[in-house]
Formats: structure tokens, sequence, C-alpha cells
């Protein structure tokens, strides 16, 4: 298979992991904040609504500094650090006891995040030029798909499993994108990617 072909397809499995991963938190949020000693429907929105809308804040604010260290380090250190950031950050939140703590691992998943765009870039480039609307087509139907399935599927595992389980489980089928994707490239980056994405965890771990 010739390599473009390969990235794609890798692409569009990674892209709906991801995708599913975000998604599925949706039904459930709620019902965990009940479990950590919310009450009241009033107080179960606002924390609901903070955890949700604190990921895609921080995710607007963010984009410009991920999409300079891409630039400089390469499009796949990119993609490392976001599967493997939003993977690690769905778990932490398993182990949680507090709504704020819950909103602060969301605060920092969307630090980490930004999978999506960088597959974007990875394929426009190296996607033949009389191919590319077709691969940025089947992206955007892979993440749709994932967006779509994940608060079906989340919801289920959640009522089977249990919620904590849920967010492990997620996080592990979303670090699984790591796995697919070509190491080469970002051994020179793995200081900088230890620094910006570890500390944060090991300080959320501590605080939560």
């Amino acid at each position: 298979m010739e390599t473009w072909k390969r990235t794609v397809y890798i692409s569009l499995v990674c892209v709906f992991c991801t995708a599913f991963g975000v998604s599925q938190l949706a039904p459930i949020l709620p019902l965990y904040f009940h479990d950590l000693g919310v009450q009241t429907p009033e107080a179960m929105s606002l924390w609901s609504g903070l955890a949700t809308g604190a990921t895609y804040i921080i995710v607007c604010l963010a984009a410009p500094f991920w999409g300079r260290v891409a630039d400089k380090k390469g499009r796949k250190i990119t993609l490392i650090r976001s599967s493997f950031g939003m993977a690690l950050c769905n778990a932490l939140i398993a182990f949680q006891t507090t709504p704020e703590g819950v909103v602060l691992i969301r605060l920092i998943q969307g630090l980490v995040s930004g999978f999506y765009s960088a597959s974007i870039t990875l394929i426009a480039s190296e996607t033949p030029i009389e191919r590319t609307g077709w691969a940025l087509g089947l992206l955007a139907s892979a993440n749709l798909a994932g967006s779509l399935i994940g608060p079906l599927l989340g919801g289920y595992i959640a009522d089977t499993v249990g919620i904590r389980n849920d967010f492990i489980i997620v996080g592990a089928l979303m670090l699984g994108a790591i796995r697919n994707i070509d190491f080469d490239d970002w051994t020179e980056g793995f200081p900088a990617f230890l620094v910006i994405v570890l500390m944060p965890f090991t300080y959320s771990i501590a605080n939560g």
C-alpha cells in the first residue's frame, strides 16, 4: 500500500477513536457529578456546563501554540502528544473525588487536545493534490461518526461497567491511537513533551 494511503486509513481510525472518546462524556457527566455529591439539578447543570465548556475554551486558546509546535517539531509529535494527553485525561477523570477536580482535568484536556486539526494538516501535506479532497472528506466523516456514536456507546458502557470504569476503558481506546503513529519523528521533541504534558497531570493527581 502506498504510504499516503496508509497514513489516511490510520488517521481515520485514530480520529474516530478520539472523537468517540470526547463525545461519549456528554450523557454521563451529570450522573458522575451526582455521584460526586452534587445534588440539585441546577448545580449538576452548572458543573456539567463548566466541565464541557472549559475544554473547548482552552482548545481555542491553545490551538495557535500547538500549531507553532507542529511547524517546528513535526506534525506526528503533535498527534502523539494529543492522543496521549486526551487518553490520560479521560482516565484521570475516573479518579477524581470532587467536581473541581473534574473541571481541572477537563481544562488540561483542552490544553493537550487538537488531534483532529493536526490530522487535517498531516493528510493535506502527505496526500497527492488530486486525492486531497477525497482524503479530507473521509477524515471529516470519521470525526462526525465518532462524535455521533460516542454518546450512545458511552452511555451503554457506563450502564454496563460503571461510570468510572467507562472513563478508563475509553481512555485506553484513545490511547490505542498512539501505536499506529510512526515514532521516528518525535524523539527530538520528547523533553518538551514531558514538561508540557506530564507535569500538569502530576499536579492534578497531587491535588485531585
